[in-house]
């Protein structure tokens, strides 16, 4: 069955990791820094899969109200329009390079 996927970011990086892993399935795109003005919502309901990845970095140079609307509460609002009873939700943290710890072959983000 074909599942329904909305991946909330537009790195690419990640874009290209996801389309690799869901090659058959209906994967939409949408700009983390323009949710607020999507006003397709209906479209995106109940997706089986929600990737979160990423964040504004632009955003460091905005007033309060501003980062915390982009960063915060329109993703928020939309996962939470979005999201059904079955909805897997992933968040993707955009942190640096991977690095391994001298005395441990564990890998640390």
């Amino acid at each position: 069955m074909k599942k329904k996927i909305i991946i909330l970011g537009r790195s690419e990086k990640f874009i290209t990791i996801i389309k690799s892993l869901y090659i058959h399935h209906e994967i939409n795109i949408l700009s983390w820094r323009k949710l607020d003005k999507h006003k397709k919502y209906r479209s995106y309901k109940n997706p089986n899969i929600i990737f979160v990845c990423g964040y504004d970095y632009n955003s460091q140079w905005y007033d309060y109200t501003k980062y915390y609307r982009i960063n915060v509460s329109s993703p928020l609002k939309f996962i939470n329009t979005m999201c059904g009873k079955n909805t897997f939700l992933f968040y993707i943290d955009t942190t640096g390079k991977l690095k391994k710890k001298n005395n441990n072959k564990n890998l640390i983000l």
